[in-house]
């Protein structure tokens, strides 16, 4: 799972020692400040002294090439983005139909969000003090299943891109539900 020591000590073992509080800083594409609680837990639980702080919300991108963000300013700890592909086109109109098809001008901007997303980590991977992961969070109940296989092609396109990347590890939404 997810939660292995394994996956802590990669992602944890790429930054300085934990001398005090260890902070997760999330920026998110939905409201993400009800994991606070269980993040919470989960670090009392593994005896990981820390905090939990939120990016406004909906600025990933800007988190990212923000140099005084706070992603930029967290120096202990781990940087986690949470993204959900689906919010990419909160503001699309899909057209009628069958298939609920998605506009081409929707998929050109799903498209351009996911080039984006892969340049600011790029941008991001070797400034960043600490390490950067990138959980891809699955799309909300009911989504339609021919989106929810457009989702699911950029997010696997988007995790192998990104995992090429120093410092950076991108978690599918699969391992999420593993």
């Amino acid at each position: 799972g997810v939660l292995e020591n394994s996956f802590f000590s990669r992602v944890l073992g790429r930054g300085k020692p934990l001398l005090n509080r260890m902070t997760i800083a999330i920026s998110a594409t939905f409201t993400a400040e009800p994991v606070e609680g269980s993040l919470l837990f989960w670090l009392r639980r593994l005896g990981l002294p820390g905090q939990v702080r939120f990016a406004p919300y909906n600025q990933v991108l800007a988190q990212l090439l923000d140099s005084q963000s706070l992603l930029a300013q967290n120096r202990d700890g781990v940087n986690a983005l949470l993204v959900r592909i689906q919010d990419w086109l909160r503001f699309e109109s899909r057209t009628s139909g069958p298939a609920r098809a998605v506009s081409p001008e929707a998929l050109q901007k799903l498209e351009q969000i996911a080039r984006e997303l892969v340049g600011a980590c790029r941008a991001s991977a070797e400034r960043l003090p600490t390490p950067l992961v990138i959980c891809f969070c699955p799309s909300s109940d009911g989504t339609d299943m021919i989106l929810e296989g457009l989702f699911h092609d950029i997010e696997t396109r988007l995790a192998a891109e990104l995992e090429r990347l120093s410092g950076v590890y991108p978690v599918t939404s699969a391992a999420l539900a593993a």
